[in-house]
């Protein structure tokens, strides 16, 4: 049964749908509603691949990141930390959506089941059989002031119209989280891999 939550803060408000149309998919619908003053910027636009010279970059409003942590399984539409090495921080920039005062958005996220996620407990992922875990939703969010405006750019897109944000600026981002949902959902790879990352190119040296 597809199960609805609800969330708000003062910036905007969020109804999330999850359900699960068939065996191996899950649908997470959501309609952001942006009852606040200022514009706001939707972390939504997940690149498909690298921008190449000519056209727009290659993005998907439908796809997430999925991470594991001690409360459950999180799936982000949102700027994510990405790596595995102490120090060194990598993020992953999503594309921006512009969403003006008063007005709704709304998309569906579609996943394969179970669920695979990209990082565990701040690990990578090791092999492990699917388990089902509490499922909390996120979606990023920038709200847009005079402070923002100079690291913004507009971009062309799959899905116009979008914006850049320089990466320094990834602090200023707003998580909205909804759940955990009643509903368990199928996670595969949920320990942490025991094996340290292989070193960066940079990094390797004959004596290793």
């Amino acid at each position: 049964m597809p199960e609805t939550l609800t969330y708000q803060n003062a910036a905007c408000e969020a109804t999330v749908t999850v359900a699960q149309p068939a065996a191996d998919t899950l649908h997470i619908t959501y309609r952001l509603l942006n009852h606040g003053p200022e514009l706001l910027y939707l972390c939504n636009q997940l690149p498909q691949g690298p921008a190449g010279d000519h056209g727009p970059a290659p993005v998907s409003a439908q796809a997430a990141q999925v991470q594991v942590d001690a409360t459950g399984v999180q799936v982000l539409q949102a700027i994510v930390d990405v790596s595995f090495r102490e120090g060194i921080r990598v993020l992953d920039m999503p594309y921006l959506t512009p969403l003006p005062p008063g007005q709704p958005y709304a998309q569906t996220i579609v996943l394969p089941l179970p669920l695979l996620p990209a990082k565990v407990r701040g690990a990578r992922p090791g092999q492990s059989p699917a388990e089902l875990l509490p499922l909390r939703v996120t979606l990023g969010y920038f709200v847009g002031s005079p402070a923002l405006a100079p690291h913004l750019r507009a971009v062309a897109t799959s899905l116009d119209p979008a914006y850049q944000l320089a990466d320094f600026m990834a602090n200023a981002q707003q998580l909205l989280t909804v759940g955990p949902f009643a509903g368990a959902v199928p996670v595969a790879n949920t320990s942490a891999d025991p094996a340290p990352p292989p070193p960066r190119p940079e990094e390797w040296t004959p004596w290793g």
